[in-house]
C-alpha cells in the first residue's frame, strides 16, 4: 500500500521533489486523490543533509519501495 502511494506522490523516480519536500514544506499536493489540509512541516533547519538523505533514503527503499538511494551532496544542492 505504501509503495503504491509512494509512486503516486514521486512518479518519475527524481529525487528532488522528495529532498524539496522534507527540507522545504509541502503542502496542497493531492496524493491519491486525496488533498490534506495541514502541511507537512519543513525539517532543512534541524536536520543534516545526511539526516535528510537517512530518511529519503529510508522512505525510498522500504514498503516494496526500490527507488535509487540518495547522497547527502544531493540534499545540499537543494537547499
Amino acid at each position: 500500500m505504501i509503495g503504491a502511494i509512494f509512486d503516486k506522490v514521486y512518479p518519475d523516480g527524481d529525487p528532488t521533489t522528495h529532498i524539496r519536500a522534507i527540507l522545504h514544506s509541502v503542502s496542497g499536493v493531492a496524493i491519491d486523490g486525496v488533498t490534506y489540509p495541514s502541511p507537512m512541516p519543513a525539517f532543512g533547519g534541524a536536520l543534516s543533509d545526511a539526516g535528510v538523505a537517512d530518511i529519503v533514503n529510508h522512505e525510498r527503499t522500504s514498503w516494496s519501495n526500490q527507488a535509487k538511494q540518495v547522497t547527502d551532496k544531493q540534499v545540499k544542492a537543494q537547499r
